[in-house]
């Protein structure tokens, strides 16, 4: 089960403010303009906000009609935002969402660039906790922009530190870490000690995420040291949760439960929901880590009855997916599958990748204990790929990198360019000098030197087009490449994540299985060994005739034997489909080339005429003699070819791959080696096909090949 830790967003907007009330009523009698008035006002209406709720809405709606009146839009947006802000801390998420959208729009209105990124900033927290991620990126990119053009550094810290939460709430630690520490360089410099306490606590929760242990507790022992700086209830409250989760990852049980106490006795003097489901939820998953499962559900029973959960989505899903697990763990299983279900849907629906995978291997867990294998391997299938995606943040870029690197080539071409013309255009002014003006040699002078420029342009016009040219092969180069490793990460990661699928089974439920089940496990667990093993070979086999690691070594043989010997090869495969079988053959014929290679060929075009045609139906393999080649055919009536499918079939980047009659697995690269194989031995492949009538195969090879035709001939 994931330790998920909820606390460090208590303080995501409201942090980092101390004021003098006493001084700011003073500066408020003093000040003679209205406006001064208006913003003074509202620097005590926000303290108010902070300390007394009861006072602070009166005096925010005093701030807002003043503002409204005296026709000072920028007032207005800023009181319009602290309503909204007044509400979040009242936990009424909808009303602080709706006031500070207002004050957004309003500060647009005005270009108020200040105000504009602040209510962006808090809008997009907010999206995010009622799980809308994708309102919440465009909101936190546009704060971004905004702080960035203002170069405000404090406010760029602290959007870091949200984003850095965003992401993480995400399961994208990898992007929060770097967020993270982007604040952590800007408070450790300016010796922020209320801040710093929150941004150790968020990076040491980040790395316990990614399993990162030592760094976890070398950051929230740092959290720990600045919360005895700063007098303030929650942050003691952190400190003890955040010494909970540290003893709880170094499997510090006892202590572990005395700092969460610690923490819920401090709770009493604080009245925070937050802090109160933060608890529940870390507490419980220690509980359920130790494996007493009761304590652990009453636990999160508590926590789904918090009334954030109203309006935060994504903490919804962790508590139903927490039933979930404890209920499976206390084999109830009717309950078990009801909030895995529900814990699933709305991790769906959040876009939460971390819980979505979660959730898939509870299913596959579930599916397992029941006996339902099928559900079982799909949803521990799910799991894997929703697990890589959340593992995986590295994007691509090998193409921008190959125009980055042809510009700049291009940019040295011309600067020398330049610099050609310009030591030329001084060496003309230097002979100038010399001839004393005289007109007709400085024409002749000129000429040259205008030729030697031309020359010059000319090779660089030449250089770039070269330059051209291997930047297109580059290009195409790199989409087979991109696409051989696509193949190697998809069609290989596909049939180990039921390998693994198959022995997580063998490996939780052994003793529940039958001996039945357990051979029908071990019989899928050799087919999907053999068919992952088959893949393999085609991928390596397709990279050495890339690399041209497979030579041509031709030597006089008859072909209609090595017909003969795919065919003893294939023949269980033919009989347990009752296939008809024919062959039409000249056993007369030689030909000189390499008969590995055919026979390469040929094993995998007869086995792709087995493996989609149905049961009863017929495949023909003929050798017949024409002026220069030999043609030898493949001819099924099995499934056939989509036209569309058909002029790209022996392209990497359009792999085409289906499943055969009776489920058997492709891989896509059967025909891909057939073409190169083909290539290597000077031959040429046909196909015809019409589909739900069958296709045919046709191979010509020369008669007499002593050297392969390259394949760009």
């Amino acid at each position: 089960m994931r330790r998920l830790t909820l606390f460090a967003f208590l303080i995501i907007s409201f942090n980092g403010f101390s004021i003098n009330i006493d001084s700011l009523y003073q500066s408020m009698e003093k000040t003679q303009p209205d406006t001064q008035k208006i913003s003074t006002l509202i620097d005590i209406a926000h303290h108010y906000s902070l300390n007394h709720n009861d006072s602070s809405e009166l005096l925010i709606d005093s701030v807002y009609r003043w503002s409204r009146e005296k026709g000072y839009i920028h007032h207005l947006a800023k009181s319009v935002h602290l309503s909204g802000t007044h509400w979040w801390r009242q936990q009424q998420l909808k009303r602080a969402l709706d006031s500070i959208l207002v004050a957004r729009e309003i500060s647009i209105s005005v270009s108020d660039e200040n105000m504009i990124a602040k209510s962006a900033s808090n809008a997009a927290i907010l999206y995010s906790q009622f799980g809308m991620p994708d309102s919440a990126e465009v909101l936190f990119r546009e704060a971004e922009n905004y702080y960035s053009g203002l170069q405000d550094s404090s406010a760029l810290a602290k959007l870091d530190m949200d984003i850095g939460g965003f992401y993480n709430r995400q399961g994208k630690s990898e992007l929060s870490i770097e967020r993270f520490y982007n604040s952590l360089r800007y408070y450790e410099h300016n010796k922020d000690s209320f801040n710093l306490v929150y941004i150790y606590s968020n990076i040491a929760t980040t790395y316990t995420r990614l399993g990162a242990h030592e760094d976890a507790e070398t950051f929230f022992r740092k959290s720990v040291a600045y919360d005895l700086l700063v007098e303030e209830v929650s942050l003691i409250i952190q400190s003890y949760l955040s010494l909970g989760l540290l003893y709880s990852n170094t499997h510090e049980i006892d202590s572990a439960i005395h700092y969460f106490n610690l923490a819920k006795e401090r709770m009493e003097e604080n009245k925070n929901d937050y802090e109160l489901f933060a608890y529940y939820i870390n507490l419980g998953h220690l509980y359920f880590q130790i494996k007493e499962y009761n304590k652990a559900l009453n636990l999160f029973l508590a926590a789904k009855r918090s009334p954030i959960l109203e309006h935060m989505q994504l903490y919804k899903a962790i508590v139903l997916i927490d039933l979930g697990l404890s209920y499976t763990s206390l084999d109830q299983l009717d309950s078990a599958r009801t909030y895995a279900e529900m814990g699933l849907a709305k991790a769906l629906e959040v876009n939460s990748l971390e819980h979505i995978s979660v959730s898939y291997h509870s299913l596959s867990e579930l599916d397992s204990i029941e006996g339902n294998y099928q559900g079982a391997l799909e949803n521990y299938r799910l799991y894997r790929n929703y697990r890589d995606s959340v593992n995986s943040h590295e994007g691509r870029y090998k193409i921008t990198q190959l125009e980055l690197e042809y510009q700049t080539e291009k940019q040295t071409l011309e600067n020398q360019l330049l610099k050609e013309q310009a030591t030329n255009q001084k060496e003309f002014i230097r002979l100038q000098q010399i001839i004393g003006g005289s007109t007709l040699f400085s024409l002749i002078l000129l000429s040259i030197l205008f030729i030697i420029a031309l020359q010059g342009k000319k090779r660089i016009k030449i250089k770039n087009q070269l330059l051209e040219e291997q930047k297109k092969e580059l290009e195409q180069l790199n989409i087979t490449k991109d696409k051989f490793f696509s193949i190697v990460a998809h069609d290989l990661k596909s049939p180990f994540t039921s390998l693994l699928g198959f022995i997580e089974i063998l490996k939780a439920d052994y003793g529940r299985l039958t001996d039945h089940e357990r051979d029908e496990i071990i019989s899928n667990l050799d087919l999907t060994a053999n068919n992952t093993f088959n893949l393999l070979t085609n991928l390596l086999e397709w990279a050495r005739t890339q690399r041209g690691n497979i030579s041509f070594s031709p030597e006089r043989f008859h072909p209609s034997d090595k017909i003969k010997n795919v065919v003893e090869a294939l023949r269980l495969r033919t009989i347990k489909k009752q296939h008809f079988l024919q062959l039409e053959m000249n056993t007369e014929l030689t030909i000189n080339s390499d008969p590995n290679l055919f026979q390469a060929i040929l094993i995998n075009l007869t086995n792709n005429a087995i493996k989609f045609t149905p049961e009863r139906g017929t495949i023909k393999i003929s050798l017949s003699e024409e002026e220069k080649y030999v043609k030898v055919c493949v001819i099924d009536s099995g499934v056939g070819i989509p036209d569309k499918e058909l002029n790209s079939l022996f392209q990497i980047e359009n792999k085409f791959q289906r499943n055969g009659t009776n489920g058997e697995e492709g891989t896509g690269l059967g025909l891909l080696l057939c073409y190169e194989f083909a290539n290597l031995a000077g031959a040429k492949l046909d196909v015809v096909s019409e589909l739900g009538k069958g296709s045919t195969f046709c191979l010509s090879i020369p008669k007499d090949c002593n050297t392969p035709i390259n394949k760009s001939d």
